[in-house]
């Protein structure tokens, strides 16, 4: 087993097949090989055990902290992170070494105090059609001092910095906005005073590399932006993991709208969304830019394909269509009772039969509106007309409610609404699997209320069972 599906599978068998034998072929891949042979962006944040020891193909800095310690046969994927590991254990232990010798097939560092003991020494190995950094020689015992404070440390370069700061410069509250913030930070959690000058730099380059995920492909969320030839933002759009796999199983009536940002900068957000089962809004993207012109609709739209796939039967439905827009607001001022009554059930009906005869009532109070409404397109507005199943979703409702929750995030800046955005998303989503794993009954809360109130109207009559004779011919 290999992966989380392969656990279920499993479990299901066991739960589901209890007199059942089954005969399995288990094959024992070692995980060092499943880990070098993953073509997986995934991240490891903790250490792999093997065979041989312990496997890191990558490690989060900051939380290298006192429990951690090197072993011999411990392994790398890199060099570079080797390298950075013992680092971060030198700053946190508060001494210095040396590196007497480093090239492509091994590495031996030393502490700087002459009569210490501390040592390692590390080599390339191969493993398959890869190379790996291996820990084969480690004495951990230092004699030399540490109960001084260190005013520099030649291992505190700004690259080590910035694997410390990295994940938590931008996390909610976090108070390392400022270089200055940076050195406070770095002196209270590791006792080290580091230069102004450093500071800055660690800043810069974990701002680069935050940037830098932008640009990795990932099989969970999309995030994409565009710039102009000056390299001016110009778009920015984004979509999280679980809009991608929940929008596969919604009722892929779309609802896109726009609304202004408010910050210093202007711009416009554009938001895609559709009812999920329980008829809540389901977020499915966002999209950040400069105004609403057909550019940037374009754009937006073509990022929007991209997660739903080639599928038939799409149903996009906005209030942006300038002739319907035109055409109701008219309706609206001059047959103001026709538009609340007639007119809403004749856009609301399943099939052509009933659409005609809501027509006629329609032409009767307002004779020459159906050569007007007609002129526009009755796909566009009817549910009779339409080519496509839009179920119960006649107007962009959903997009007005998501627009109201969206409300204070638009008078942020746009990294910080996009944060928010992303909060209100996650918090949405984790809420609504809790509902669902607690749910007991065949369908979801709102349509089982529906059906509760539909049964009540009911009349339940007594029927009969006709009996047919065939011999003789006689009913």
């Amino acid at each position: 087993m290999t992966n989380d599906n392969d656990v279920k599978w499993v479990y299901h068998i066991i739960t589901s097949n209890v007199e059942r034998h089954i005969a399995l072929i288990v094959h024992y891949v070692g995980l060092l090989s499943i880990c070098l042979g993953s073509s997986s962006s995934s991240s490891f944040q903790t250490q792999i055990h093997d065979d041989r020891g312990r496997f890191f193909e990558n490690m989060d800095m900051s939380k290298v902290d006192s429990n951690f310690a090197l072993k011999v046969q411990d392994m790398f994927s890199t060099k570079s992170l080797f390298k950075k590991c013992v680092q971060v254990i030198a700053l946190r232990d508060n001494f210095q070494y040396v590196t007497m010798k480093s090239n492509n097939e091994v590495m031996i560092l030393q502490c700087v105090i002459e009569n210490c003991k501390w040592s390692l020494h590390a080599s390339c190995s191969i493993y398959g059609d890869r190379s790996i950094w291996v820990l084969t020689r480690f004495d951990s015992e230092r004699t030399c001092s540490v109960d001084f404070p260190l005013t520099d440390h030649r291992q505190a370069t700004f690259t080590v910095i910035k694997d410390l700061i990295k994940n938590k410069i931008f996390l909610a509250g976090s108070k390392l906005s400022t270089p200055k913030d940076i050195v406070h930070f770095i002196c209270g959690e590791h006792g080290l005073s580091i230069f102004y000058q450093k500071a800055w730099r660690a800043r810069g380059a974990a701002l680069d590399d935050i940037r830098d995920l932008l640009r990795t492909p990932t099989r969970c969320s999309v995030i994409e932006y565009k710039v102009d030839a000056g390299g001016r933002f110009l778009y920015f759009f984004m979509t999280l993991s679980a809009s991608i796999s929940g929008c596969q199983h919604c009722r892929l009536v779309i609802s896109i709208n726009e609304t202004s940002l408010k910050n210093k900068y202007d711009g416009t957000l554009l938001s895609a969304s559709t009812p999920d089962s329980n008829d809540h809004i389901f977020p499915l993207a966002f999209c950040v830019v400069d105004s609403e012109n057909d550019s940037s609709w374009t754009w937006f739209c073509n990022q929007l394909k991209r997660i739903i796939g080639e599928r038939n039967d799409v149903v996009i439905v906005s209030d942006r269509h300038r002739s319907i827009c035109k055409a109701i607001k008219n309706l609206k001022l001059k047959y103001k009772r026709i538009v609340d009554t007639v007119f809403h059930s004749c856009g609301k009906t399943f099939n052509i039969v009933d659409f005609e005869h809501k027509m006629r009532l329609l032409e009767s109070s307002a004779p020459g509106i159906r050569e007007k409404l007609e002129s526009i397109d009755f796909a566009k507005w009817s549910r009779a007309y339409s080519p496509r199943m839009r179920y119960n979703v006649m107007t962009t409702n959903i997009s007005e409610s998501l627009n109201s929750a969206m409300l204070k995030a638009r008078e942020l800046p746009i990294c910080s609404m996009l944060k928010v955005l992303r909060r209100m998303l996650q918090r949405w989503f984790f809420e609504r699997r809790n509902e669902a794993d607690c749910q007991v009954t065949d369908f979801t809360k709102t349509i089982e209320e529906s059906n509760f109130v539909m049964n009540g109207d009911l009349n339940i009559r007594e029927g009969k069972v006709p009996l047919l004779m065939l011999f003789p011919t006689a009913c």
